[in-house]
């Protein structure tokens, strides 16, 4: 039997008894961050439930590293939900263009090789690399390149496991 030493954390551990903060940009720029997001067709109808988190979860941004903070997390919602969350069958066939299409979003963020052929979101991972580079630097940039391949690694597991 677990005594209260060996539970697991829960939401209800690190949720912190301080009044809650949001962005002061968020109301300003809600509006211009979802046509943002509709021109590039990475809005999704269920984004209203969770587009919001951003301000939140980064209540002291300055406003244009708030754009991009919220821009980018609107990107991985839109990824998780259209590539992987709605993909409960697929042929290797597919799974292949999907990694492919994947590596060319980093080589995007990376590189700014814009490719003659690609999805409507790699325009986002150009527009968002320029963002990145302009606030906080090429360096940091890398390392959100790191983080990014993780996060794709882990949302798009079985892909990986049938590719290898």
């Amino acid at each position: 039997m677990l005594d209260s030493r060996d539970r697991l954390l829960s939401l209800a551990d690190i949720i912190a008894a301080t009044p809650v903060q949001i962005n002061p940009h968020f109301a300003r720029t809600n509006a211009e961050i979802e046509a943002y997001c509709q021109d590039y067709a990475i809005w999704l109808p269920n984004f209203g439930d969770y587009h919001s988190m951003a301000a939140y979860m980064f209540p002291r941004a300055e406003c244009e590293r708030y754009l991009t903070i919220s821009i980018l997390m609107d990107l991985l919602w839109f990824i998780d939900d259209y590539y992987t969350r709605s993909r409960i069958d697929s042929s290797a066939q597919q799974d292949a263009r999907l990694a492919q299409t994947f590596m060319t979003g980093m080589q995007i963020l990376l590189y700014d090789e814009v490719q003659s052929a690609y999805e409507g979101w790699h325009y986002v991972c150009a527009d968002l690399r320029q963002r990145v580079i302009a606030h906080n630097g090429e360096a940091w940039l890398r390392r959100l390149i790191a983080g990014l391949d993780a996060h794709l690694q882990a949302t798009t597991l079985s892909i990986n496991a049938r590719l290898c």
